[in-house]
């Protein structure tokens, strides 16, 4: 398999990781296709529906929060915290899959170059609140980077777009204290879906606390729980299930995992991880009347 289409990829952490790793990193990418498209044989999975607001290099942070509030307003995305943001993704025809990368120096990665955009999330984020944000992050790609920035000069913008799909300024301003406290951030940890460092850096960015008081902030928080961990972790992981989802469907059928893998000329062993995952909501429905 070429690797010819890492130029379409939107990948983070380009410094740290080697071409290679990149390029074993997306061969999933590749797989995932390979199941959806003889899923599709049997299913109808949602229309790809992923609206595009390019970002140039010169764009501000209005024209970021623009950007979010366009995807809000396409997708029908309720006030204030989105939920749960891989659903509608899922919903909106992208595929969005958790595997195993070996270079744990990929976060995750997207690519929207072929007939379906995809993003894959990895294994190795213990914290789900971390993980969501990932997704939101791909997500802003898809919708603000047609083209790939293989410099790696469009991820400013990407974390802009997340933090304001998941943290929206006017929302944050209202909600944010002035002075941190532990207590009040666990609260907003569950109902937005973020981490606390993400909040802190929030409040950061839009001036509601002080250059000097975040930093006191951080200083607590690695003190007593270290940078890796958080206390009041979410349990609401954004897990995908739409492939799952419509396995189980064209399982009823007579799809076989064997026979699903044979199709798409891949192994067993790798079909059974793109599909892996428990089935939990209908977004799928047989191919047919």
């Amino acid at each position: 398999m070429t690797l010819a289409g890492l130029d379409g990829t939107h990948f983070r952490s380009l410094r740290s990781t080697t071409k290679q790793s990149r390029g074993q990193a997306w061969t999933w990418s590749e797989i995932v296709l390979d199941v959806a498209d003889v899923l599709e044989r049997f299913v109808q999975l949602p229309a790809p529906r992923v609206p595009v607001f390019t970002l140039d290099d010169q764009a501000s942070r209005d024209d970021v929060r623009a950007a979010a509030d366009h995807l809000r307003a396409e997708w029908s995305l309720p006030e204030g915290p989105v939920g749960h943001l891989v659903r509608h993704m899922e919903a909106n025809g992208i595929l969005v899959c958790r595997l195993p990368i070996a270079d744990h120096d990929i976060d995750a990665f997207s690519q929207s170059s072929g007939d379906r955009p995809i993003v894959i999330l990895t294994t190795n984020k213990d914290d789900a609140a971390r993980s969501r944000f990932d997704a939101a992050h791909e997500l802003g790609h898809l919708i603000c980077h047609p083209e790939a920035d293989p410099s790696g000069g469009h991820e400013r913008q990407a974390h802009g777009f997340a933090a304001e799909l998941l943290m929206p300024e006017a929302d944050m301003r209202r909600v944010l204290p002035r002075r941190f406290n532990l207590n009040t951030y666990a609260r907003l940890k569950q109902e937005w879906g973020v981490s606390i460092a993400a909040l802190l850096f929030r409040a950061r960015t839009l001036e509601i606390v002080t250059e000097a008081a975040y930093r006191r902030a951080v200083v607590e928080m690695n003190a007593t729980y270290g940078r890796r961990n958080e206390p009041f972790p979410l349990t609401r992981p954004d897990d995908p299930t739409l492939l799952a989802n419509a396995f189980a469907i064209a399982a009823e059928q007579g799809l076989s995992v064997d026979r699903l893998a044979e199709l798409a000329n891949l192994s067993t062993s790798d079909v059974e991880t793109v599909i892996s995952g428990a089935k939990a909501w209908p977004l799928v429905r047989p191919v047919g009347p």
